[in-house]
């Protein structure tokens, strides 16, 4: 499907390189750096994946991918909290922390609301990491 095409797109974008070696904070800005060239390289898939309500067509298959990706998000979070790099919070609720400024910021650029695009998402990588990271 469509769904499973795109999400598919996403994740190996997103865990598609080792993080062997590599820091929470250096692992947490390759997945932001992935989510932002996603969005501009596959920018309809990325509105179709994270901008409208999607119940239509989540039947079982494509939820179990959803949850996967959920899940492998959840890990990282997990693992980061394990280092002490990343605060105790529920790990959905530091995915979401995270998520929800890149979509706001994705919003605003899609807008027309930013003068320095690249500098925003830099700016706003910098906010979800302190959201969520044991300062």
């Amino acid at each position: 499907t469509v769904y499973q095409r795109a999400k598919t797109r996403l994740m190996d974008m997103a865990f598609g390189e080792s993080e062997e070696g590599r820091s929470v904070r250096e692992e947490f800005a390759g997945l932001w750096d992935a989510l932002h060239r996603f969005s501009k390289e596959h920018t309809e898939e990325f509105v179709f994946l994270e901008l409208h309500n999607r119940a239509a067509y989540m039947d079982a298959e494509n939820q179990a991918l959803d949850d996967r990706s959920r899940q492998a998000l959840c890990d990282f979070v997990r693992r980061g909290q394990s280092a002490g790099a990343l605060r105790p919070l529920d790990p959905n609720l530091a995915v979401s922390a995270a998520e929800g400024i890149f979509l706001a910021v994705f919003k605003d650029d899609r807008a027309g609301r930013l003068s320095a695009r690249e500098a925003a998402y830099r700016e706003a990588q910098e906010a979800a990491w302190r959201a969520i990271a044991s300062l």
